[in-house]
């Protein structure tokens, strides 16, 4: 007598975005979108109560900075990749500017090391780029990679998307995206807090990089460059 086994498997597929007060995390077993859960944390370094290796996490911040020059390949391709969308892919500082306690220092520091300055928007993420290295760096029960939302539904779209994610046409473009691919949005927004930070496309970022996450897992996702 035969009985068939269901495989179990701890590997989770998780996406993450910054939200103003910390990060929103979708997360699912592999390709089970329909199964995806949505949690809000004030510190990335809250994940390692909630998941065990294997788990694979995309997130929308910068891993890896340049010392001395002023674009990171990857943001080249990117940019390239999205063409009428290349605006939505910011240069982040390079690593000794992040270090910086202020704009002005940080602007310095950046233009000496690699000629080029930095806006105030890039600055304003360096402490959550600071906090991502550290997690990277201690963490090594997951697989962390850095991911870029509007490259994920450009990939899954076949082009990029034309609207701005925050306006009405982008939500909703975005929304019957993630709708095809399974995820219930109104499901994964009642289990965040009602009073936290994330807003609607901060949701949809984390949720379209858990996707990716599941193409990493299968080994059909895209890299920039080619070979990262």
């Amino acid at each position: 007598h035969r009985c068939k086994m269901k495989i179990q498997t701890s590997t989770y597929c998780i996406g993450i975005d910054g939200c103003k007060d910390g990060w929103v995390a979708v997360y699912c077993p592999v390709l089970a979108f329909d199964q995806a859960q949505a949690k809000h944390y004030t510190e990335l370094s809250q994940l390692r109560n909630d998941f065990i290796k294997p788990s694979i996490i995309i997130i929308d911040i910068p891993i890896g900075l340049e010392t001395n020059e002023p674009n990171r390949s990857c943001d080249i391709e990117a940019r390239k990749f999205l063409r009428n969308r290349s605006s939505t892919v910011f240069s982040p500082p390079c690593l000794e500017a992040i270090f910086s306690t202020d704009y002005n220092t940080a602007k310095e520091i950046n233009l000496k090391r690699t000629g080029k300055s930095i806006s105030k928007q890039s600055f304003f993420l360096s402490h959550k780029i600071r906090e991502t290295k550290r997690f990277v760096e201690v963490e090594k029960q997951f697989d962390i990679r850095e991911g870029h939302p509007e490259c994920s539904f450009a990939e899954y779209q076949g082009k990029p998307l034309t609207n701005n994610k925050k306006g009405m046409l982008g939500i909703l473009q975005r929304q019957a995206i993630l709708n095809k691919l399974n995820f219930n949005l109104f499901k994964l927004a009642k289990m965040l807090p009602i009073n936290c930070g994330v807003k609607i496309d901060d949701l949809f970022d984390a949720t379209i990089l858990c996707w990716t996450a599941s193409r990493v897992f299968s080994g059909s996702s895209r890299t920039f460059p080619n070979s990262p």
